[in-house]
């Protein structure tokens, strides 16, 4: 899709039963992504060529691939994650979670996931696990924060930051775009084809800068 406009500009043809169902991780011209067969592509956006496959995982991948500088790391339904060399798509490392993964957060040399309630600190390159700790019933993907502890200098107050009806997820670009998801006139059943949006929002009085 066109950032700007948000009109199609590629259509990339994947194996009949590759419903690209997760997220899609980006980097620069090119897209790593899972899908229902359980294959993990790596395409270029600008020609729409396949630069690899790897069909290692038994499961669906629903999860979004976690990018390194050299590896390419995914969880499966099949119990398993998977860490790919991201210029070949050969598997570098296989561990297993027991449980389907969720998506998973590089941090430096460190990879953080989450598996039924648990958190999991592995060693980027080797998948050997450094840490773990129950948190809860079920976990979403973990973020990360950088901070210090000095205490509070703020008073938490509440506002409504923008109105959006069935909020699902947000993200934001290099150039300080808020993308926002909604899941309008959706429903457990099938409702037609016309169902949710993705709108692009930023501040009425900023003008987002070039990327060098």
């Amino acid at each position: 899709y066109d950032a700007k406009a948000g009109r199609i500009l590629k259509n990339i043809p994947l194996c009949d039963d590759c419903q690209v169902a997760g997220g899609i991780a980006l980097a620069g011209e090119e897209a790593y992504s899972g899908n229902r067969s359980g294959h993990v592509v790596r395409v270029n956006l600008r020609t729409g060529q396949i630069l690899w496959t790897n069909s290692d995982a038994t499961g669906e991948v629903f999860t979004t691939p976690a990018l390194s500088k050299d590896l390419v790391v995914y969880g499966s339904e099949d119990d398993h994650l998977y860490a790919l060399d991201r210029a070949t798509g050969k598997q570098t490392w296989k561990l297993a979670t027991h449980t389907p993964a969720s998506s998973a957060v590089v941090a430096g040399d460190k990879l953080l996931y989450s598996a039924a309630g648990a958190l999991h600190l592995l060693d980027l390159a080797t998948g050997q696990e450094r840490w773990t700790t129950e948190v809860s019933d079920s976990v979403t993907a973990p973020r990360l924060r950088r901070f210090n502890v000095t205490g509070a200098t703020f008073t938490a107050e509440q506002e409504e930051f923008i109105s959006l009806p069935r909020p699902t997820d947000m993200d934001v670009d290099a150039r300080g775009n808020l993308y926002l998801s909604s899941w309008k006139d959706g429903g457990f059943n099938y409702a037609g084809p016309n169902v949710g949006y993705i709108v692009r929002v930023r501040p009425k009085d900023k003008t987002p800068q070039k990327l060098p």
